[in-house]
């Protein structure tokens, strides 16, 4: 049987073939080529284990493990595995994979905006869904300073930024935006090295405690100013 070689792993790896995609079609939780975000979506309405076996989207004719998780292994309650098939058997590749799909700014992967994790932000009034940057802007200079706003990034395709009303003596224009880090340690604003499980404790956070933040965060009632930017049929947020 002709072997895959994969470098992430060093390991050679035999590629799903005609033989075992039958018998894996015999089982409930094999779900084909059913999208990866389909499976992160169904997963996230289970319980803690709950798994599936599908076609790996980043490594051609491999196979990939997706568990739901605890919150305090990974924020985004899944995790995946690549799942080596050699002449040994078959056995899981333990770390976590990094698809290729996941956009690398400084040094840093951030896994993107899904389905599942634009669903929680829906529920809270400071995310401003796909609201263009200047109509974000526009409103938080109506604000007090440390106004914000959690938007989807217009030059990062797929990931979030926080936007802050700022002092004027930090920043000419009033306003400053922070690329918001995401990946299996959970959330953080890009520079820092402190982490935190989930967007509200990261901005609850940052409302008592700056940090590198030129002003505490302030809540403010946004009511339904952003509820129409919200509900969107993006399968992922646009770039522009």
């Amino acid at each position: 049987m002709k072997c895959i070689y994969v470098s992430c792993s060093s390991e050679w790896i035999y590629p799903v073939d005609e033989a075992l995609e039958k018998q894996l079609r015999q089982v409930a939780y094999f779900s084909g080529t059913a999208h990866r975000n389909r499976v992160v979506a169904a997963l996230m309405e289970q319980d803690e284990g709950a798994f599936v076996i599908r076609l790996s989207e980043s490594r051609r004719r491999c196979l990939a493990l997706s568990v739901r998780v605890p919150f305090s292994h990974n924020s985004t309650g899944i995790a995946h595995y690549l799942i080596i098939r050699n002449d040994k058997g078959f056995k899981l590749k333990v770390r976590p994979l990094l698809f290729s799909l996941f956009p690398f700014v400084n040094s840093e992967w951030i896994y993107p905006v899904d389905e599942a994790l634009e669903k929680q932000l829906r529920q809270v009034a400071y995310f401003s869904g796909t609201a263009h940057r200047n109509r974000v802007v526009a409103a938080l200079m109506e604000q007090d300073e440390g106004a914000f706003v959690i938007r989807l990034s217009e030059s990062r395709r797929r990931c979030l930024a926080l936007s802050v009303r700022v002092p004027f003596s930090h920043n000419s224009t009033g306003i400053a935006h922070y690329l918001i880090i995401r990946n299996d340690k959970g959330f953080k604003l890009k520079g820092p090295n402190k982490y935190f499980q989930s967007i509200p404790m990261l901005v609850t956070h940052h409302s008592v405690m700056p940090e590198q933040l030129p002003c505490r965060l302030m809540f403010v009632h946004w009511g339904n100013t952003w509820k129409s930017e919200t509900n969107n049929n993006y399968e992922y947020p646009p770039c522009d």
